[in-house]
């Protein structure tokens, strides 16, 4: 029977216990750690499978260091990786799994020290302030006209709420009210584990009674075979951007999926909502909510939430459909 000490039964235990019932991401976390989210099996050449026997007691920091460089330079062990040449990226994602799992088993007694202790976390990447200008909007929604349901739908909803990709692609007919005029997110479907409530406005209304219905007895809303939802993003966003450019009759600078919940916020900004109700349409716990705001307001700002995504609706609807380009 293998001990409970050696690091691929301390990582199953991990993923098992604690990532699996606490942590959104916790499926990235078992492939990380060389286990298959499926079952928890080892993955052939994953970290699990590399360090099978190997007691946790005994990986060193140096053992963590040479990981998460090799994770920098050459790829997770056992995961293919996307793109060639140094990754603060990869090297940020081993080096946090580990020091979390450390962390964890620390808590629990199963080892004395975090050998992640002492190593430099690699740097995080200057924060983003990518947003799209009124003609990239432009281009934008008429690409997710050519696109159709339900990846179209789904890129406007992103626009037009500010919400998570996750949040949207993953939405279910049981979380809209019957009427569809509002979308009520539980807690376990949020990132900060708090639920969310958001008044829909009619521009979005309308963008879901366009998606098309797969099967009448189908929960789950962006589907393709009315079973799962929508995947395959990276293909999405490659055809998006070829038919932006199409549009624009040029090269439009780099942009990422998340810049729309962005530009979403500088809209409702710019439609005349103040910060605070921007952070609550966005349901965001830091920034006016967090500290010790956070645990004595407690009013929701249902009704500034509404009025603020109704206001951005109305420009995006203005900038979508003037005919000027610049």
């Amino acid at each position: 029977m293998r001990s409970e000490n050696t690091f691929s039964s301390a990582a199953q235990q991990f993923v098992k216990e604690h990532a699996s019932a606490k942590t959104r991401r916790w499926k990235e976390t078992a492939r990380l750690l060389g286990l298959s989210p499926l079952d928890l099996e080892t993955i052939p050449g994953g970290l699990a499978d590399r360090w099978h026997d190997k007691p946790i007691t005994e990986i060193s920091t140096d053992d963590v260091y040479a990981l998460v460089d090799e994770a920098r330079r050459q790829g997770i062990p056992g995961i293919g990786r996307r793109n060639t040449g140094l990754s603060e990226a990869r090297a940020r994602a081993m080096f946090s799994c580990l020091s979390k799992m450390f962390a964890w088993l620390v808590g629990h007694r199963r080892t004395k020290t975090n050998p992640c202790i002492g190593i430099s976390r690699p740097a995080a990447p200057p924060a983003r302030e990518r947003v799209l200008s009124d003609s990239e909007i432009r281009w934008f929604w008429r690409a997710c006209d050519t696109l159709g349901s339900p990846f179209g739908p789904l890129l406007k909803i992103l626009l037009v709420t500010g919400a998570r990709l996750n949040e949207v692609a993953q939405m279910t007919r049981h979380e809209l009210s019957e009427d569809g005029s509002t979308w009520m997110l539980s807690g376990a479907r949020t990132k900060n584990r708090r639920s969310h409530t958001l008044v829909l406005p009619q521009l979005a209304q309308e963008i879901l009674g366009e998606v098309k219905v797969i099967s009448s007895e189908a929960a789950i809303l962006f589907s393709t075979n009315g079973r799962t939802h929508v995947s395959g993003f990276s293909k999405m966003k490659a055809r998006l951007d070829r038919e932006m450019q199409a549009l624009a009759g040029k090269e439009i600078p780099q942009w990422r999926l998340h810049d729309l919940r962005r530009t979403a916020a500088t809209g409702m900004a710019r439609a005349g909502a103040d910060l605070h109700v921007i952070e609550r349409a966005l349901n965001h716990v830091s920034g006016s909510f967090g500290g010790i705001v956070a645990v004595y307001q407690r009013h929701k700002f249902e009704v500034e939430v509404k009025d603020a995504l109704g206001a951005w609706s109305r420009l995006l609807c203005s900038i979508v459909n003037t005919e000027q380009e610049i």
